[in-house]
């Protein structure tokens, strides 16, 4: 039985020891970068500046081994829009999307691309270093967009963005430019600044908890009306399934719960 008993004891031992290795050499080939940023926005209007900002979250995670199609950088996000109160004027809201149907999704490498302007050789594993700010500009600036009621996802309106054309890179200068703020909310209602600022993450591996650092933003959805609630353009075909019914059409911007929070 004792004979027995130190078998069991030493296989034990040795699984113990195999997982204690297929650990040490997953970690040697999977690396994890963490950073966050302040995303603001500060808009003029004749009363006076009107500022807000978020900070958001992004988690890369570069896989070396496996099969092909499984490695690479996959990325998280995680954080929300910014919503500025313009008082008398209404507000406006940043989102996590670009260009001007919001459909670019570059919140991940955004600050990667706006650093990268006064650092070209920059890459996505040195951004966490990274610290200060850096204006953003062009086509690195957020969808802009309002609600005539913050209750009904249907009212929702492009105010400012940027768009470039097919096959110039992230960060070119804009080949047109959609800016109806002035016309949406009256003469001398402006976007002054829109930039990011490099903030605390806290230690790892808290930070893979949300734990530590600067706070990630949260609360959005208490200022959006129709926030969890049924979208009027959703046909249920069934209990739990649904069929977007809008009509696409090119070029024009179309609401995604996304655009304004991510995975929160």
């Amino acid at each position: 039985m004792r004979t027995l008993g130190r078998i069991m004891l030493w296989l034990l031992a040795a699984i113990g020891a195999i997982i204690v290795l297929i650990v040490l050499w997953w970690m040697t080939q999977v690396s994890n970068y963490v950073h966050r940023f302040r995303l603001g926005v500060e808009i003029a209007t004749p009363e006076g500046l009107r500022t807000s900002s978020s900070v958001i979250e992004i988690r890369k995670t570069d896989y070396r081994s496996g099969l092909p199609e499984m490695r690479g950088v996959r990325s998280t996000v995680h954080g929300e829009a910014v919503f500025v109160d313009l008082g008398p004027h209404g507000h406006v809201i940043a989102l996590l999307g670009f260009g001007p149907t919001a459909s670019e999704d570059k919140i991940a490498a955004l600050a990667q691309l706006a650093f990268s302007r006064t650092n070209p050789r920059l890459t996505f594993d040195q951004v966490h270093k990274l610290k200060g700010s850096a204006d953003l500009s062009g086509s690195l600036v957020p969808t802009l967009v309002t609600f005539t009621d913050l209750g009904d996802p249907r009212t929702a309106k492009v105010v400012y963005a940027a768009e470039r054309a097919t096959g110039t890179a992230d960060g070119d200068p804009p080949t047109g430019m959609i800016d109806n703020m002035a016309e949406t909310f009256g003469p001398g209602v402006s976007v002054k600044r829109v930039w990011i600022e490099m903030v605390d993450v806290g230690i790892w591996p808290l930070t893979m908890f949300g734990i530590g650092g600067e706070p990630i933003t949260r609360g959005i959805e208490g200022r959006l009306g129709w926030w969890g609630k049924p979208f009027p353009w959703i046909k249920m075909i069934g209990p739990t399934t649904g069929v977007d019914t809008r009509p696409f059409v090119s070029g024009e911007y179309r609401l995604m719960t996304e655009q304004f929070r991510r995975s929160m």
